[in-house]
C-alpha cells in the first residue's frame, strides 16, 4: 500500500467508505420500515383501548392533547428540566420531522399555558 500512488489509495478508501455508508443506509431504512410497524401496532392499541374505555371522539378538534401530556410526563418525572433534545430522545422521535414539530408546538402551547417554564439553559421544567 506504500508504494500505491495517493490517488489510488483515496480511491480505494473512497470505495470502501462508499459500501460502507450504503450498508448503513440499507440497514437504516430496514429499522424505519420496523419502527413504522410497530407504531401502527401501537396506534392500533391505543384505537383499540380507545373504543373499549368508551374515550372516542372527545377532543377538541386541533388540539393534540397526547403529545402535551406526554412531555409532561416526561417533565413531572424529570424534575431538573429536560431539553427539547433530551426530550424528543426519550419519546423517541429523534428524526422524525412531523413528530419533533409536534413536540415543539406542545412545548409552546403548555409555555403558553403557564404549565411549564424554560430557563437559561435551555431545559424545560414543571412551573
Amino acid at each position: 500500500m506504500a508504494d500505491e500512488p495517493f490517488d489510488i489509495v483515496i480511491a480505494k478508501e473512497r470505495a470502501r467508505l462508499d459500501e460502507r455508508r450504503e450498508g448503513i443506509t440499507l440497514q437504516q431504512k430496514q429499522l424505519d420500515e420496523q419502527l413504522a410497524a410497530v407504531e401502527r401496532e401501537i396506534e392500533a392499541i391505543n384505537a383499540y383501548e380507545s373504543v373499549k374505555t368508551g374515550r372516542v371522539g372527545k377532543r377538541t378538534p386541533g388540539t393534540r392533547p397526547g403529545k402535551r401530556n406526554n412531555v409532561l410526563q416526561l417533565l413531572e418525572s424529570n424534575p431538573h428540566g429536560m431539553t427539547r433534545g433530551e426530550i424528543l430522545g426519550a419519546m423517541n422521535i429523534k428524526g422524525s420531522k412531523s413528530g419533533e414539530q409536534s413536540v415543539s408546538n406542545a412545548l409552546k402551547q403548555l409555555k403558553k399555558l403557564g404549565r411549564i417554564k424554560s430557563g437559561d439553559d435551555g431545559k424545560y421544567t414543571i412551573t
